[in-house]
């Protein structure tokens, strides 16, 4: 048998690496087009005051407070849809962790290898498509049992989603090692780890053997599993709240008030979508008025905050609120004129 020439061998290889990595580029692509259409969206919504996703987690508390208010003040039925997507995304994980991994394989060993015809005399883990379709078959095994699981996870889901808006709403923390941990991971450590005891004792076990022999603590899937929780439910109710600019903004400023101002509540709040105006009557002390706007106005797509106590219009200093105003037309790459091209004094 001629052998074959050693670069052609190296030059497969390769190729199937640059398939790999297109991949993968493909799917951030797809990604940032999402993102994109998201931004493009919100620009026709709020006009020269959207503000990029991309830029979102520079904006500091504002973010936190987007986030969290969210999680604690969005309407039930925003909340409801984020955390069942939450928990019946989790069945959802395996399968697709799964065909990725098969593609992956089917498309490197169709690059590797020769095109010769199979050898009966060789086990077929060599080819590449018995392996895939081995792969295909076992996928097609456990995808009966998906449905189920995503309506049982969607319940676990609800549960978490349910418990953090209660425990946010109470400011429940735990200090350990020094670092404030939310209320919410002593319900989602148990919920994580009941999940992952249901995942070993599941029929298809022995097929998720690859899967689950990694995960070689419960401490470290109560700690994942809790975290894809939280980021799935921010991702979801990000994406149901970002066009809806006044409940984003009112369920923000409710966690401000919560967060910051020992849980007062507003007598009244409004927010104008055209103008960007937020309209607020709460009982805080004078002092701390300044603060608050400053907060407020550091929100995307605030331009003006009307803060009433006792139903009195009070007017914060004007330096901070120029300041304020001029830091987000900077982040936003809008410069405004305030007085000046640079950050008022």
């Amino acid at each position: 048998m001629q052998k074959e020439n050693p670069f052609l061998y190296l030059g497969r290889l390769a190729l199937s690496g640059l398939t790999v990595v297109l991949f993968v580029l493909l799917l951030i692509w797809l990604w940032s087009c999402l993102r994109r259409w998201g931004d493009q969206r919100e620009r026709r919504v709020l006009g020269r005051r959207a503000f990029p996703s991309s830029e979102l987690g520079s904006s500091g508390y504002a973010e936190v407070a987007l986030r969290e208010g969210q999680a604690g003040f969005a309407s039930s039925k925003r909340l409801a849809a984020a955390s069942v997507w939450s928990g019946a995304s989790l069945a959802l994980i395996v399968p697709v962790i799964h065909l990725l991994y098969a593609t992956v394989i089917l498309l490197i060993g169709l690059i590797s290898t020769t095109g010769a015809p199979p050898d009966p005399g060789l086990p077929e883990q060599l080819y590449p498509w018995p392996v895939f379709l081995a792969n295909l078959r076992a996928i097609a095994g456990y995808l009966p049992r998906v449905g189920i699981a995503a309506v049982a996870l969607g319940l676990f889901g609800l549960v978490f989603g349910f418990a953090r808006r209660r425990l946010t709403r109470q400011l429940f923390r735990v200090v350990v090692l020094g670092v404030n941990v939310p209320g919410s991971w002593l319900v989602g450590v148990p919920l994580s780890l009941f999940i992952y005891w249901l995942a070993g004792i599941s029929p298809i076990t022995p097929q998720l053997h690859w899967l689950l022999d990694y995960l070689v603590a419960w401490p470290l899937f109560g700690y994942l599993g809790t975290l894809y929780l939280h980021r799935t439910e921010d991702a979801a109710l990000y994406w149901l709240t970002r066009f809806d600019w006044p409940a984003r903004t009112q369920a923000a400023v409710h966690y401000v008030l919560l967060d910051q101002f020992s849980g007062v509540q507003a007598t009244r709040l409004h927010s104008e979508l055209e103008s960007g105006k937020i309209t607020l009557d709460v009982p805080i002390p004078r002092p701390e008025a300044g603060r608050l706007v400053g907060q407020l106005l550091a929100f995307p797509g605030v331009e003006q905050v009307d803060l009433f106590i006792g139903g009195e219009l009070v007017r914060p200093p004007a330096d901070l609120v120029r300041r304020r105003l001029w830091e987000m037309a900077a982040i936003r790459r809008q410069r405004h004129r305030v007085g000046s091209d640079h950050p008022p004094t």
